[in-house]
């Protein structure tokens, strides 16, 4: 499983990151609240069957599906050459990946199935060892293409072995190991399971990352009519070195030292633009520091846009931290991501930011649909989650005095 190694974080500790370990946390803490739900209700029916087990049952399959889901993303991401770990949110998991995967092994073990009913053992265990060995290649074609009929057709589970050679039998192996440590734990009973749990889960996201290196190492193999550096050659074509880049820069600061902050937003805009934002996070180090806030600001509420599609809440909480220390009457305007932060925000520091820009939402657009629901919602993260009852009253205030208008 380890055949293929990284360049960037080792294989064994790439799930090691708060990410991902949110992921195995909230796996375990639902898997035990089921098994003690699923005890107490055998117990208080005296070991008659219970309605609970339909629901135990349904959700077992969604945390599966959890799992299987952030797995793709892993394999998505890695093969695209990114190193981070994707961000854990139950909304960016709904791909219909695990569905398929399904799918694919309901067809074959229904095949399985139906050969060792009419006796034929030889063929069913033929079929058997033929799914355990292309299992491997139709997680990784799941991720990489999305279409069931490539999940499931053996031409291309064949050709994506045969393309990844001697690197897929580190694939197999995993996939053998951890199937086999899962019915271990089966086999030792629910403690053990329970035990093993966290452990296993992680281990499969390593599993997973193993996966979507061995993509990466062949994917112009893989996906031969794709240009996987078109986005360095642009940026290349763009501004040839980091020195060009660093020149425009210089320019564009000593503009806006003379008062020419539209000039200095000209010169920056196209660097850091470019490609969906590809050098964002490198210029905002540079333009963050000027004494001058306005470009980085400006810069900063268009690239919550891309964040928003990224489904990266984390990032887009802490640049609109940043941009209200700078501006406090800063203000997003496109309901969709304030909506989208209201969902993921769990901390304080987060549920602070978030109290600011409904407010400042509220008090530029007073006479907005959303400018009373969201003062509302800032009202209740005061009381319930921040306990600042001064923040509160003023909210409420505010409230009063729109509902009056």
């Amino acid at each position: 499983m380890l055949a293929v190694k990284q360049n960037k974080s080792p294989i064994l500790l790439y799930p090691a990151r708060l990410q991902s370990l949110v992921l195995i946390g909230f796996v375990c803490v639902f898997f035990y609240a089921l098994l003690f739900a699923s005890l107490l209700s055998y117990v208080l029916s005296q070991g008659a069957s219970a309605p609970f087990y339909l629901l135990g049952i349904f959700v077992a399959y969604a945390l599966i599906n959890i799992v299987f889901e952030y797995g793709q993303e892993i394999i998505s991401e890695t093969f695209s050459g990114l190193d981070e770990v994707p961000v854990f949110s139950i909304h960016s998991i709904h791909h219909g990946r695990f569905f398929r995967q399904l799918l694919m092994t309901a067809f074959f073990g229904s095949s399985i199935f139906g050969l060792y009913q009419y006796n034929y053992n030889s063929a069913a265990l033929a079929l058997t060892a033929f799914l355990v060995l292309i299992l491997p290649a139709s997680v990784s074609v799941n991720a990489l293409f999305e279409e069931f009929k490539d999940v499931i057709d053996p031409r291309t589970l064949i050709a994506y072995i045969a393309v990844t050679k001697t690197s897929y039998i580190s694939s197999l192996l995993g996939i053998i190991f951890l199937i086999g440590v899962f019915l271990l734990g089966l086999e030792l009973g629910f403690l053990a399971f329970s035990i093993l749990l966290p452990f296993w889960l992680y281990f499969c996201l390593v599993f997973f990352r193993h996966l979507g290196l061995v993509a990466h190492v062949h994917r112009h193999e893989l996906l031969p009519e794709k240009d996987f550096d078109a986005d360095k050659k642009e940026i290349e074509q763009h501004f040839s070195d980091n020195a060009a880049i660093h020149g425009a820069l210089e320019k564009a600061y000593w503009g806006l030292k003379e008062g020419r902050i539209d000039e200095a937003i000209d010169i920056v805009g196209p660097i850091i633009r470019i490609h969906d934002w590809a050098r964002f996070e490198f210029v905002f180090e540079f333009i963050s520091n000027w004494p001058t806030k306005v470009p980085a600001i400006q810069f900063a509420k268009e690239y919550l846009a891309s964040l928003h599609a990224k489904r990266n809440s984390i990032r887009a909480l802490e640049l609109c931290g940043w941009c209200l220390k700078q501006d406090s009457d800063f203000c997003i305007e496109d309901c969709r991501i304030v909506d989208y932060l209201l969902a993921e925000s769990v901390s304080k520091e987060q549920f602070i930011v978030l109290v600011k820009l409904l407010d400042n939402f509220a008090s530029r657009f007073p006479e907005h649909e959303n400018s009373q629901p969201y003062l509302f919602r800032a009202a209740d993260i005061c009381r319930d989650k921040l306990h600042h009852q001064e923040k509160f009253q003023e909210l409420q205030d505010k409230l009063a005095g729109l509902q009056s208008s």
